[in-house]
């Protein structure tokens, strides 16, 4: 993998790697955090493959966890770290340069 192929539709398609490398016929997953969207989206496209499915503090939407997770990291830093030095944890097209323009 690239950087321009780290999707959720790709990493699901690694898990389905995985199990194939391990020759079972049906697989456990644990979904952690944004690994929860992998796990589902290897679920929706492989229902009969998985035995169970655990999510753990996944979200439902990749908006949703953008906020709930970096958009609020970032807001905490900017609180208890203010300055110039401040940028956010994730770079989107809107946000600062360290020039701060």
């Amino acid at each position: 993998m690239n950087r321009h192929t780290y999707t959720v539709p790709a990493y699901a398609v690694v898990v389905e790697a995985v199990r194939r490398h391990l020759a079972a016929d049906r697989i456990s997953l644990v979904g952690l955090s944004f690994g929860g969207f992998a796990a589902v989206a290897y679920v929706l496209r492989h229902p009969d493959r998985v035995q169970r499915l655990v999510a753990s503090n996944a979200a439902y939407s990749a908006d949703s966890w953008q906020r709930g997770n970096i958009d609020n990291v970032d807001h905490e830093v900017r609180v208890y770290h203010p300055g110039p030095s401040t940028r956010r944890c994730t770079p989107r097209s809107s946000a600062p340069t360290r020039s701060g323009r």
